[in-house]
């Protein structure tokens, strides 16, 4: 039961993170957001070594779960759901996230993308006018054909 608070509340911590996160990707705040997967990791890794400690209860959960006593199995149901529901809300959130940030990285990719094209006719047009007399030949570029 310890262990599955424990987990309980690593979920919990994990979940409120996973909100702050979303609010920085929509804020464009990535101070936050990279101090925010910073604290996401430890817990991250605290439920794993949680989960690793649990595999040999889950091997024999029906066994364990027949000994107990209802109150107590009940308990235990609620706790695994409560993590399973925590769970399944940060896989969620991100994966929407996850959907933001690409949307987000492309559209930089198309700013930097007409920046460059941008650079690319400014440059083009002052070496056109920056030539001196000298280098633009002496003929004449445009005729009257008529006399």
């Amino acid at each position: 039961m310890r262990l599955l608070d424990d987990q309980c509340a690593a979920c919990a911590a994990l979940e409120s993170l996973s909100g702050q996160q979303t609010r920085a990707i929509g804020g464009a705040d990535t101070d936050l957001l990279l101090r925010i997967i910073g604290q996401r990791q430890p817990l991250v890794d605290r439920i794993g070594e949680i989960n690793r400690r649990l595999e040999p209860f889950r091997s024999g959960k029906d066994a364990l779960l027949s000994r107990l006593l209802p109150a107590q199995r009940d308990g235990v149901v609620q706790r695994v759901s409560k993590i399973a529901a925590l769970v399944e809300s940060v896989r969620a959130r991100d994966d929407q996230d996850r959907i933001t940030v690409e949307r987000l990285r492309g559209a930089v990719a198309d700013e930097l993308a007409g920046l460059a094209r941008g650079r690319g006719a400014a440059a083009a047009y002052a070496a056109a006018g920056s030539r001196s007399p000298a280098s633009v030949s002496s003929a004449p570029r445009f005729q009257d054909r008529q006399g």
